[in-house]
């Protein structure tokens, strides 16, 4: 007896496969065939996907990063980006792993490229042609003098003793803000003895000093310049208060009620006041049915929409009494002389924490006995004390 007999399969791995043939019949008799083999080739190319470059318009001198995915059934090879100048001199550069090339332009103009790949078995395949543009950069139009969260200081009227960090920004009239740009600091005193430091960079420090008089900050990038005006006042309060929330408290004798210190405050957004006996807060806002009176030695929380100054006028304030009511209280401190957390700590009778709140984290720092921290409190600072017994806070610390 005779007949056809076949075996039709699929193979994954490329290569030469060896392959015989045994029989057998009935009656247990076997034979085997010669030894034949057949080769699986790979002959499908890598494939290209996902191929861009970051960012498409960039200035001169600065980096463009290339990048793909590239797949092959079998390995991937070799992977090269070809890039055509915009003087028409073409480039080969061979990718990092994971498909990426990431270098600098020095020529205006569009560049066009595509990516190469090859497989182990080489097969190769190419991407379709993309593009992307170097131009030259903008140019400075006008400097600003700025918070660090952006925002232009002021010309205003300040306190003695007053200290400020302006940061100098570039701006050109088409594409805004460029970012920082270093410059030549200094201040004209006109009566005053104010200072900056240091002379140059992209920001520096202001420090108002002690006297009466004007002084004139002005950063200078040697084509353009920008100049804030402060009057200097030593009959003033001035806090630097930064977006967010602020605690504060008002060092100097006053009448203000939370609706009339909320104008007082630019881009004030809200204010609480502590009820140390309900252990809950009091919001102002306009149009609120609660209004509470700002009082002396006792703590604010300020809403502002940007870093602002604001300055007020008055009498310092000598002597505070504040009831003490188990649990929280929010005090602040209105004496020339600072203080630390830990002082406080130890001068409130049954204390057992205290917070500072940094408005620049927008966070408390807490202290403890054992604490790594303690926060220096200043004048016109506001904090939190929590205490286990009653007591009169005359302003020790």
């Amino acid at each position: 007896m005779s007949g056809g007999y076949y075996l039709n399969q699929s193979y994954s791995m490329v290569g030469t496969y060896h392959y015989f043939i045994w029989a057998n019949d009935t009656s247990s008799n076997s034979n085997v065939s010669s030894t034949y083999t057949f080769t699986i080739q790979d002959t499908l190319p890598p494939e290209i996907k996902n191929v861009s470059a970051n960012p498409l318009h960039q200035e001169y001198g600065k980096y463009v990063n290339i990048t793909c995915n590239v797949t092959d059934n079998v390995a991937v090879n070799v992977v090269k980006v070809n890039i055509t100048y915009p003087d028409n001199s073409q480039h080969n550069f061979t990718m990092n792993a994971g498909y990426y090339f990431n270098q600098t332009y020095s020529i205006i103009g569009t560049y066009h490229y595509f990516i190469w790949a090859n497989d182990t078995s080489s097969n190769s395949n190419v991407s379709t042609m993309h593009e992307f543009n170097i131009t030259t950069p903008p140019t400075v139009d006008y400097i600003l003098i700025e918070y660090n969260s952006g925002g232009e200081i002021p010309d205003t009227n300040i306190s003695a003793n007053f200290t400020i960090i302006g940061y100098a920004f570039a701006y050109n009239n088409t594409f805004g803000c460029l970012g920082n740009i270093e410059v030549n600091w200094s201040v004209t005193n006109i009566s005053s003895n104010a200072t900056t430091n240091p002379t140059y960079g992209t920001s520096s420090i202001f420090y108002s000093g002690w006297y009466n008089g004007t002084a004139i900050w002005k950063a200078d990038d040697g084509i353009h310049n920008d100049t804030v005006i402060f009057t200097i006042n030593t009959s003033l309060f001035t806090p630097m208060l930064y977006k967010g929330w602020n605690l504060i408290t008002i060092p100097v004798e006053n009448d203000y009620m939370a609706s009339t210190l909320y104008p007082v405050i630019p881009g004030c957004s809200i204010i609480l006041s502590w009820n140390a006996t309900a252990q809950d807060f009091i919001l102002y806002v306009p149009g609120c049915p609660y209004d509470f009176e700002i009082e002396n030695g006792r703590g604010y929380l300020v809403g502002v929409t940007d870093n602002v100054i604001f300055s007020i006028s008055g009498i310092d304030i000598v002597s505070v009494s504040v009831p003490l009511k188990i649990g929280w209280n929010m005090l602040g401190w209105f004496k020339s002389v600072s203080t630390t957390a830990k002082s406080i700590y130890e001068n409130i009778t049954s204390s057992t924490i205290v917070l500072k709140w940094d408005a620049i984290q927008q966070d408390f720092i807490l202290y403890v006995p054992g604490s790594p921290y303690n926060p220096k409190i200043r004048r016109g600072d506001g904090f939190l004390v929590a205490v286990t017994e009653e007591s009169i806070w005359h302003g020790e610390g």
